[in-house]
């Protein structure tokens, strides 16, 4: 019996150093990590996308004709859904603020008419509108940024006043008595809006942009009577969607 025990405990001590000089020769495969993944800023880069939204001008109009009516609301009042382009490039300053330039393009059908006492018509219209400009901005959230816009505005504000009859006797208006004024003008555009990242490259958003074309002064004098002046505002406001792509991110 200690004869078998002795014979077992030497086994185990052959079998073990065998094991140690195995396991000595063999080599240990490396481990490999995979890279870090890349983290592309979606606020960085060129972009183009498209809106769709609703225009309007409620800045009112006056019509004059010292001495029968001074001041007298023709507020045409244009309004009508909008539809564009738009694109630029944003840069990113830090980890919290964003600046970039901007390019819009929009076509509309933005239309009002109105009537005065004084026996006026007036239609106005907007077909076509656009701004270039620059944004400022920050990301409080890693896929959220939040904008202004301040720039310049042009576009089309397109007017026609029809006076029918005379004030002050009521007869068929003759001589000049239409005046219309149409072109491209331009002024001040500013705005505010927001941006959901989607992914790194589509973005979601919303804006507000305040296209001022500024006062138009227009004038007209029928036979046998004083000149008939009109100043509409020429300030539309824009509400709007869109949807932009980044196709050159860093």
């Amino acid at each position: 019996m200690k004869r078998l025990a002795l014979y077992l405990f030497a086994f185990l001590l052959v079998t073990a150093g065998f094991a140690g000089a195995w396991a000595a020769d063999l080599k240990v495969a490396p481990v490999y990590k995979a890279p870090a993944a890349m983290v592309v800023d979606p606020w960085t880069g060129f972009y183009l996308g498209i809106n769709a939204g609703y225009g309007f001008d409620l800045s009112g109009m006056t019509a004059s004709q010292p001495p029968f009516f001074n001041g007298a609301e023709l507020a045409t009042a244009p309004q009508g859904f909008t539809g564009g382009i738009q694109g630029g490039y944003n840069y990113r300053l830090g980890t919290l603020v964003v600046i970039g330039v901007e390019a819009d393009i929009n076509g509309g059908a933005l239309k009002g008419t109105a009537a005065t006492p004084q026996f006026i018509t007036g239609t106005s219209e907007l077909n076509w509108f656009g701004s270039v400009g620059g944004r400022f901005g920050i990301t409080p959230f890693q896929n959220l940024f939040v904008y202004g816009f301040g720039g310049l505005a042009f576009g089309d504000p397109t007017h026609t006043f029809t006076l029918t009859n005379f004030v002050n006797t009521g007869a068929l208006c003759s001589g000049q008595c239409t005046v219309s004024e149409s072109g491209t003008k331009t002024g001040p555009a500013w705005g505010f809006g927001m941006e959901f990242a989607l992914d790194q490259h589509w973005k979601l958003g919303a804006d507000w942009r305040r296209y001022d074309f500024g006062k138009s002064n227009l004038s007209m004098t029928p036979d046998g009577t004083t000149a008939i002046t009109f100043n509409p505002e020429n300030k539309f406001d824009v509400f709007r969607v869109r949807l932009s792509n980044t196709f050159n991110t860093y």
